[in-house]
C-alpha cells in the first residue's frame, strides 16, 4: 500500500501597500526579500495536480494599514493572531452604509475568529495580524453594488475547546466546506485524520515535528504542509509548547458536530461556529 506523504506548498509573498514587517517581527517569518509584506499566500490548488480542484485559500495577513474590502464566492474564516496594544482593533464584515468605511466594525482580540458568508464584504482593520482560510478566492472591490447587504450571522468568538489529555483543540470555525481549528500542544499529539479528506497544517510559533507512517518532518515558524487524502494519522511533537492551525474541507458531522456533542456543548454553542442547522437536529 502506498502511504501518502505531506506536501510542501508553493508560497508567494505579496507586497501591497497595507503591509509591513510584522510577519517577520511577530511571527518570526524569514522573508525572501526586503519588501513590505502584506500577505503570505499558500497555493493549495497546486497540491491537487491532477485536476487542480482545490478552491480553498490560506494566507497570513499583515494589516499595518487597513486592507481593501474583499468579497468571496465562498465562506471565509478570519482568525486574529495579534493586535496592536493601546487602541481598539477591528475586523470589518457586513455592509453598513452609515459607517466611515461602509462596513460594520467588530472589535477583535487575539484568538478571535470571524466567519464571513459568501458575498458578504470584509476588511481587516489597522493593527491586526491574521490568518485567513476560505473555501474560494476573494477579490478586492470598492463597488458596494456587488456587496451583499447581509450582516454577519455570528459575532467574533474564541471558538469551542476540546481537550486531548494535555493538548487543547479549539474549533474556530465550522461552516459548509470549511473547518478551521487551532491546537495548543504541550505533549506529543497523536492526531487521527479522516482519510477521505485533505488537511492543511501551518505552524504559528516554535518548531514542531510532524510524523506519519513512513516519514518525519520539521515545521518551522509559519511553515505549512498539505496532507493529501489517504493519510489516517499525524503525530505532532512540540519543542516545549506548540501552536498549529489545521484547515480542511470537512465532513462536518464526523469532524466537528460529534466531537463537540461528546464534549458537552449544546446546540446553540455549536451553531455559533457557523454549522448549518440541518446538522444540529
Amino acid at each position: 500500500m502506498i502511504v501518502a506523504d505531506p506536501l510542501t506548498i508553493p508560497r508567494r509573498e505579496e507586497g501591497a501597500a497595507y503591509g509591513g514587517h510584522r510577519l517577520e517581527r511577530i511571527l518570526g517569518y524569514a522573508p525572501t526579500s526586503h519588501q513590505r509584506i502584506s500577505a503570505l499566500v499558500d497555493d493549495l490548488n497546486a497540491c491537487s495536480p491532477r485536476d487542480r480542484s482545490i478552491e480553498h485559500v490560506a494566507s497570513y495577513i499583515d494589516a499595518s494599514l487597513q486592507t481593501p474590502v474583499h468579497v468571496s464566492e465562498g465562506s471565509t474564516a478570519i482568525h486574529v493572531l495579534w493586535t496592536a496594544s493601546g487602541k481598539r482593533t477591528e475586523v470589518f464584515a457586513g455592509h453598513d452604509p452609515d459607517s466611515d468605511v461602509g462596513l460594520t466594525g467588530h472589535e477583535v482580540h487575539p484568538g478571535d475568529t470571524l466567519t464571513v458568508p459568501r458575498q458578504v464584504p470584509w476588511a481587516i482593520g489597522i493593527g491586526n495580524v491574521a490568518f485567513v482560510f476560505g473555501t474560494s478566492p476573494s477579490r478586492s472591490t470598492a463597488d458596494s453594488v456587488a456587496w451583499s447587504s447581509s450582516s454577519l450571522p455570528h459575532p467574533p468568538g474564541h471558538g469551542l475547546n476540546i481537550f486531548d489529555r494535555f493538548n487543547r483543540r479549539t474549533i474556530c470555525s465550522a461552516h459548509e466546506g470549511l473547518l478551521l481549528e487551532r491546537w495548543k500542544i504541550s505533549h506529543l499529539l497523536e492526531l487521527p485524520l479522516n482519510p477521505a479528506r485533505w488537511h492543511y497544517v501551518t505552524n504559528l510559533v516554535d518548531p514542531v515535528a510532524l510524523g506519519w507512517p513512513g516519514g518525519l518532518d520539521l515545521l518551522q515558524r509559519t511553515e505549512s504542509r498539505f496532507l493529501p487524502k489517504g493519510m489516517t494519522r499525524l503525530t505532532i511533537v512540540p519543542n516545549g509548547l506548540g501552536y498549529v492551525m489545521i484547515g480542511s474541507d470537512p465532513d462536518l458531522e464526523l469532524d466537528a458536530v460529534r466531537p463537540l456533542r461528546l464534549a458537552g456543548y449544546d446546540r446553540s454553542a455549536i451553531a455559533s461556529l457557523g454549522i448549518p442547522n440541518g446538522l444540529l437536529r
